[in-house]
């Protein structure tokens, strides 16, 4: 314990804002300032696709689907955008409203909601499958991470005046 596993995985060419594990913990994807994710086979520590482009700008933010199958992400270009993670493919449209970087996202355990946060001070929640906002909270101050609860009945984000706050 305490020891790294295997070589680091190298390919991106910038800092590496994001990382997480995919359903099968032998998968995982990373997010860079180079705009691109990045899906690497944990076992080997070695890229299994080709990287994964569509942000304007540096990748701030990632989550995958309980399921394995939906990436999430969100950048410096205030978008999140949703990745069927098999295919490579991003799934159109790009979610929008954010007035800042987008820091954090999450899906619900059901995979059926993403829950953004953002340093424009808000908490905004969108359906997966029509990529409509379902409803926007405001924070007072930036977001630095969301997160559902595991019966995704609660919200708990984390923000810029030292609180964590429940919805």
């Amino acid at each position: 314990a305490g020891e790294p596993i295997g070589e680091s995985m190298v390919g991106h060419k910038e800092i590496v804002w994001a990382a997480a594990f995919v359903a099968d913990d032998k998968e995982i994807v990373s997010g860079s300032n180079d705009r691109s994710i990045r899906v690497w086979d944990g076992t080997v520590g070695q890229p299994i696709s080709t990287p994964l482009q569509g942000h304007d700008g540096p990748i701030t933010s990632l989550a995958v689907t309980s399921s394995g199958d939906r990436i999430a992400s969100g950048g410096t270009d205030r978008t999140i955008r949703l990745w069927d993670l098999h295919s490579g493919e991003q799934i159109e449209p790009p979610l929008t409203g954010h007035a800042g970087v987008v820091t954090s996202v999450a899906f619900s355990p059901r995979g059926d909601v993403i829950a953004s946060g953002s340093a424009d001070g808000t908490v905004r929640l969108w359906r997966t499958d029509s990529h409509e906002l379902i409803r926007t909270l405001d924070a007072g101050q930036p977001v630095y991470s969301v997160a559902f609860s595991p019966q995704g009945n609660q919200l708990v984000f984390a923000g810029g005046d030292c609180h964590v706050a429940l919805w």
